[in-house]
């Protein structure tokens, strides 16, 4: 009895904890390797400083997640690489034409009616957000240091405002 509540407490223990303090210094495979370590593990999936530094990768990390938006790949619980692929079209990568938006599509149109509400909300705000190309202001979205997303936004938006004088 007492080895089961010990063993019942460790595991409480390990849910409660994120990913490791150096992962953000991970690559991104190693991100998206510890991230699904963490959850098979019993990690929680609400992690977003986890989806986020994953997301940093921009354009990277939402080809990563085509795998599991096509159910090829079921280690990260659906919700959260739909989480990935909206933060890394809201940090300011353009997936238009991506193979990531391809999947969306994909997913929603096969899968839409068997996905529970939340999944398919966030597949649908995915695809809108990667349709418009709308992103936030670097800086407005999180805390992370400015990566791949933002740079190509600014450049984009650089450009945009050196032509239109």
């Amino acid at each position: 009895m007492r080895l089961t509540n010990t063993l019942i407490l460790l595991l409480s223990l390990v849910a409660c904890w994120g990913v490791s303090d150096d992962f953000p210094n991970l690559t991104l495979d190693e991100k998206i390797t510890a991230y699904e370590r963490h959850l098979k593990w019993g990690g929680a999936t609400n992690s977003d400083n986890a989806r986020s530094w994953i997301a940093w990768h921009g354009r990277e990390a939402a080809q990563r997640m085509v795998p599991y938006l096509k159910g090829e790949k079921r280690e990260l619980p659906l919700l959260d690489a739909l989480s990935i692929v909206w933060d890394v079209s809201t940090r300011g990568c353009d997936l238009r034409g991506s193979e990531a938006e391809s999947a969306l599509k994909e997913l929603i149109k096969k899968q839409g009616r068997k996905m529970g509400n939340a999944e398919l909300i966030a597949a649908e705000s995915a695809l809108r957000g990667i349709e418009r190309y709308d992103p936030v202001e670097p800086g407005m979205f999180d805390t992370l240091p400015e990566g791949p997303c933002e740079r190509e936004y600014l450049a984009r938006k650089k450009h945009r405002l050196g032509t239109s004088r």
